[in-house]
Order: structure tokens, then sequence, then C-alpha cells
């Protein structure tokens, strides 16, 4: 990787240039040095997060897989307390690995806290945008209604792995064996984990 000293930054009249970040399930060399957002994730160890002004990493998982997150001592994380409840993150694809063939120590290094995304007080949620979730328990389908208009609808097991995509503001269970599930949704920009039942 080549490093550049930077003497002099000239501000340009043009359009601000915006990248959008790529959802992605892995890190790999694909994703390194490209603003990536990883979903469904959960600490490993929240008491990874230091927070005492120096560099540290941060073990997420999907109930799958297992992510780095570092937080450097650049950054306003780096003095903070852990986020609550993480649900993902976005960021830029790193690498940190001294061994050759240098194929492993992929990271994503959030930029500032709003890159980490938290679970929201359900309760809250549901009723600023009026969100009905139902039948709950239920041997069949769910269906999620809401004075806004619900997006990216998505039911997860308890470790966070998608196991279906919904259908409109229908997730149908009748497959699933019963126990308990979380369904993911989108309003409004925030996104909602809320634990159903299926009997």
């Amino acid at each position: 990787m080549t490093q550049i000293n930077v003497d002099a930054i000239l501000a340009s009249d043009d359009d601000p240039i915006t990248t959008t970040a790529t959802d992605v399930d892995a890190l790999s060399e694909d994703t390194e040095s490209s603003l990536i957002t990883l979903d469904n994730l959960t600490y490993v160890d929240p008491a990874q997060w230091l927070g005492d002004g120096t560099s540290f990493n941060v073990e997420l998982t999907d109930g799958t897989d297992m992510f780095t997150m570092r937080i450097d001592n650049d950054t306003e994380m780096s003095t903070m307390s852990a986020p609550l409840d993480i649900s993902g993150v976005t960021g830029v694809g790193g690498q940190f690995d001294t061994d050759t063939p240098l194929l492993d120590g992929y990271q994503i290094l959030p930029r500032y806290m709003d890159d980490i995304d938290v679970m929201l007080d359900i309760e809250d949620v549901l009723a600023e945008y009026a969100i009905r979730i139902f039948p709950n328990p239920t041997s069949s389908e769910v269906r999620v209604e809401s004075r806004e208009t619900i997006s990216q609808l998505e039911l997860l097991s308890l470790e966070g792995k998608s196991l279906l995509r919904g259908q409109g503001s229908v997730i149908d269970l009748s497959q699933f064996q019963n126990g308990s599930y979380l369904v993911k949704f989108e309003v409004d920009g925030q996104v909602v984990h809320y634990p159903i039942i299926k009997n």
C-alpha cells in the first residue's frame, strides 16, 4: 500500500463528490479502501470497546462470520462509551496483516459515531410511526403495517442471520420451526428489529 503525504488541499467550487456505501457480507481485498456497510451485527464481547483514547479492535458477528471493527484514536469514538445494541456499521475497508502472503487481517474502520447503527427503543418507534406487527405469536404469516412506508422487511434468527426477505409488508414463517425470531424492517430511515414467536 502506498502512503501519500499531503502538503496542501485546494477547495473547489464544484459540487462535492459523494460516495454511497456498498452493502457487503464479507471483508476481503475487494472491500479494502472502499466505503462499505455490514448489517445484522452484534458484539462478540462489548468489553473490547475500550473508550480510553487509544486505538482498539472490537470483534463483531452476524451469527455466522466474525468481523474486526477498528476504532482509531484519531476519531471521536476512541474516547466514547460503547454504543448499546449495535446492529450495523459503515466504514472504510482496511487490512492489518504483517505475515506474507497478506491474506488476513481485514477490518472495517468507521469514520465517526454516526457510522455505527444501533437498535432503537422499539416501543418508541412503534408508537411514533403507528406500527402494528401482527399476529404475534403466529403459525404462518406476520404482517407489518405503518402510516409510513415499510421497506427492507426481513426475517432474522436471534443471532442476526438473515433467513428470508419479506414480500411487501408480509413475512411467511410457515416453513420455519416453532421458536423465536426477529422481524427486521426500515421505516423513515430507522432500522427496527422486533421479536416474534412462531408456534
